[in-house]
């Protein structure tokens, strides 16, 4: 785990300062003890992070360990608990009670969906963990609109875009949303859903990549 956190000096986009046991011991008690995570402990992690919260429970944070010029990002915990994510769309997990092992984009474009109009996208999805595999997803997105999402003292502009989402196959349906500025396209917050089996999970950027 300390080799997955310290790829976040390469990658990450922020300043690698400030003592590495700090932060480790800063995310570990922030994960999973408290309603939200506060200014203070997201000021204390100089680097790139996000709030994430299970199915309506406590607020945590990841840091960011490595990102490449695809946008692809992976974001961890000392709690073991890891995402990896393309333009704020979450790709796969680990280390949740339920994980979203692989995904393969058939139809669309990835990341978050588009800024106006409705579009389509369709995946192959899979879950090792409940032996489901190459499950066909559909999604269709519709924005609803600018909304302004808090970011501690600040509100960040951005446009609220839902995905309503069927899998025939896995019985499965849910909606994700995701709120974008479009100033830069950058996902400030989501709310997606990653296995059939459990509840949403919610995405705060808390510390933005520097780019």
């Amino acid at each position: 785990m300390a080799a997955v956190l310290l790829a976040a000096g390469c990658g990450g986009g922020s300043s690698p300062q400030g003592d590495w046991g700090d932060v480790y011991t800063i995310v570990t008690s922030a994960f999973g003890r408290q309603p939200g995570v506060t200014i203070q402990e997201a000021a204390a992690i100089p680097f790139a992070t996000i709030g994430v919260r299970l199915d309506g429970g406590p607020e945590g944070i990841l840091v960011l360990a490595s990102s490449n010029v695809q946008q692809q990002q992976i974001w961890t915990s000392a709690s073991h608990i890891v995402l990896q994510t393309q333009n704020g769309r979450i790709l796969r997990t680990a280390g949740l009670p339920h994980n979203r092992t692989d995904i393969r984009l058939i139809a669309g474009t990835n990341g978050a969906p588009p800024l106006k109009g409705s579009t389509e996208t369709r995946w192959e999805e899979d879950f090792a963990d409940i032996h489901l595999y190459s499950v066909p997803v559909v999604c269709r997105s519709i924005v609803r609109g600018r909304e302004g999402v808090k970011n501690f003292t600040s509100v960040i502009p951005t446009v609220h875009i839902d995905e309503e989402c069927r899998s025939d196959t896995a019985d499965w349906s849910f909606v994700n949303s995701y709120w974008v500025s479009p100033k830069d396209g950058q996902t400030w917050r989501s709310i997606q859903y990653v296995s059939p089996k459990i509840g949403p999970l919610e995405i705060n950027l808390l510390r933005a990549p520097t780019k």
